[in-house]
Parts: C-alpha cells; sequence; structure tokens
C-alpha cells in the first residue's frame, strides 16, 4: 500500500479521482458549509480548487490563506510536481469527537490526561473551540480539557437560523453536555460569551461544578455606548490583537479565519446575528437574578475593549467567592498569549 503524501480538501461540483497516495476530501461548491471547511483546513497540506466565477470559492480561497494552507489550480500544467511538493502537516495533540445533544450533532476537543480533572472550556462568539489551542494546550498540563464548537459556530450545526440562542438557552445545552460528558464533580471555564453560558451553567449544575474560570466574560448588560462599542470592536481590538502580543503574526491570521468562517457559515444560512448580538449586548437577566456561590476565578485585561471597569466591578457583585486576576491585554488575550503563571488555576 502505498504511503499517504498528504491530505488534500477540493473545492468542486465535480468528482475528481485523485492519485491513491493522497487522501482527500471533496467539498462541493454549491452547498459548501464554511465552517466544517475551516475545521479541515486544520488538517489540510493542500486546497484544489476548480477555477469558476463563484464568490464562494473566492471566500474559500482567502480563508486558506489565512489559515496558511496553499491552493492548487486543478487545472494548473505543473499539477503533479506540485502535488510532489506539498509538505505534510503535523497535527497538535488534540483528539477530535463529536456527540449527539438534543439531536445536535456537537464537535468536540480533548486535550490531557484523563486521569486529572475534567475542565469544560467554551469558546466566544464568531470563534470555535480550536482557536484557542495556545489556551487549551497549557490547561491541558494540569486538567482533561473538553472544548465544544457551540452551536451556530465552526462545525456545530445551525439549530433555528430565525431566532439565535439566548445566553439561557446556551446555558441549558451545554448543562446536557457536561452532564453527558462530564461526571459529577467539573470545572467550567469560557471567555466572553463562553464565560457567561459557563457561568449560567454552572447554576443550572449546581454542587456538580466545583469551579468557574472567567475570560473576560460577557453576561452583565454593556452600558458602553453602541457607536464606541463598535469601533472598539473593530478597529480597537484589532489594533490590539496585531501589536500587543508576542505570537500575533502567527496567530492571528488563523483567528481571522475563524471568525470569518463562523461569520459566513451564518450569513449563508441568514442568521439573526443581531438577535444574539442583542443578547450579549443587553445582559443575561437570567443567571444574574441568582448569586453564584461557585469558586470562581475571574481574569480581566488592564487594556479591555470592550467591558470596562465599571462593567467588571458590577459583573463581580454576582459571585459570593470570587478571585480577580489582572493580566496585561486586550479582550483576546488569551487567544495569542500564553498565561502566565498558570499553577493558579488549580490554588
Amino acid at each position: 500500500m502505498a504511503k499517504s503524501k498528504g491530505f488534500l480538501v477540493v473545492l468542486t461540483n465535480k468528482k475528481l479521482r485523485l492519485p491513491k497516495q493522497y487522501s482527500y476530501v471533496n467539498l462541493p461548491l454549491n452547498n459548501l458549509d464554511f465552517g466544517v471547511y475551516r475545521a479541515l483546513l486544520d488538517k489540510a497540506d493542500a486546497v484544489l480548487y476548480e477555477p469558476s466565477l463563484n464568490v464562494d470559492l473566492a471566500l474559500a480561497l482567502l480563508l486558506a490563506t489565512l489559515a496558511s494552507v496553499p491552493t492548487i489550480n486543478i487545472q494548473a500544467k505543473n499539477l503533479t510536481r506540485r502535488l510532489k511538493d506539498i509538505k505534510t502537516k503535523k497535527i497538535p495533540g488534540f483528539s477530535y469527537k463529536s456527540i449527539t445533544i438534543r439531536d445536535i450533532q456537537v464537535p468536540y476537543i480533548t486535550a490531557g490526561s484523563t486521569k486529572n480533572p475534567k475542565l469544560f472550556f467554551f469558546h466566544g462568539l464568531g470563534a470555535r473551540a480550536a482557536t484557542y489551542s495556545l489556551l487549551l494546550k497549557t490547561l491541558s498540563g494540569y486538567f482533561f480539557v473538553i472544548a465544544p464548537d457551540l452551536p451556530y459556530f465552526g462545525q456545530a450545526l445551525i439549530p433555528d437560523p430565525s431566532r439565535p440562542w439566548t445566553i439561557d438557552e446556551f446555558g441549558n445545552f451545554v448543562s446536557d453536555f457536561v452532564k453527558k460528558l462530564g461526571g459529577k464533580s467539573v470545572i467550567l471555564s469560557g471567555h466572553s460569551l463562553g464565560g457567561a453560558i459557563a457561568a449560567n451553567a454552572a447554576i443550572k449544575l449546581k454542587n456538580r461544578v466545583k469551579k468557574l474560570i472567567l475570560f473576560n466574560p460577557a453576561g452583565e448588560k454593556i452600558t458602553t455606548d453602541m457607536k464606541e462599542l463598535t469601533f472598539k470592536f473593530w478597529i480597537l481590538k484589532t489594533i490590539h490583537d496585531k501589536t500587543l502580543y508576542s505570537q500575533s503574526s502567527k496567530l492571528l491570521p488563523k483567528a481571522a479565519a475563524d471568525f470569518a468562517a463562523s461569520l459566513l457559515k451564518n450569513l449563508k444560512r441568514k442568521t439573526n446575528i443581531g438577535f444574539l448580538t442583542e443578547s450579549i449586548v443587553s445582559g443575561d437577566k437570567t443567571f444574574l437574578k441568582s448569586t453564584i456561590k461557585t469558586p470562581t476565578i475571574l481574569f480581566y485585561s488592564d487594556k479591555e475593549e470592550l467591558f470596562d471597569r465599571e462593567y467588571i466591578l458590577r459583573y463581580m457583585t454576582h459571585f459570593s467567592c470570587l478571585r480577580l486576576v489582572l493580566v496585561h491585554g486586550g479582550h483576546d488575550w488569551l487567544v495569542f498569549d500564553k498565561l502566565d503563571k498558570p499553577e493558579i488555576l488549580i490554588q
């Protein structure tokens, strides 16, 4: 049997046969799920495409460029030579799995020893679990990490394009996810939207949750003017993402590809993204009615663009046992920088 020389993603509406030494998946352009495609780029050594005047193809090639995956025209005269020049990619030490919750297929990644305490991590708006690979790799040294792609994002399905879930509905869903995979003692963690979901689920799961670890969490009402908030999200945060972190040049294009893929995935299904954004900006009134008694570590950035200090002070009043940890960076620092002194998580 010939040894595989690489894994290819093929973008064409036709069935294409490649030499047996290449493994590949054929994605038809007339029904392209950008979330699934983005996940495949993590494993792909190259993208082969059939040239056409197709908007989805142009966007797919842009995502490949952001993810640093070479693209090859199927009709190229030097196709055979270019296939031979493909360099196979080393996959990071994560396991990729899926499970069905409420008839919804949920892809998730795991890392670390199963002998360690279980930690569930929930990603932020527009991201996916793998966006946080730098953080998850650090956490896996202390915990058995389980990180799903939440519904509407990444490879996960879109349950209802007309009315995206509220934070409370996400909380119900991940509570079922945790019950199915977690056992009787777990740690919940999340960033931004994922932080709000983790806090919401902690109330629902009660004594099952032994600790909360939140990174710049959403959930409290944002009082910042919407024009100012829009500027901070699209301009100031982008500037910080490019300049504040040591690994920005390497990780920012891939994070941008993750965000773009989730946005395109939902735009294609005509999801009402504004509904979900409004749910975050207005605050989730369900879990904020209850005091969270679970021991909590809250990481807050000194250059946080979206949640000002008044916001975080209001947020802290909803917890009866909380430790605040100030870190250097902006809202997305944990995507681009290593966690300093991670042993604080197990104290």
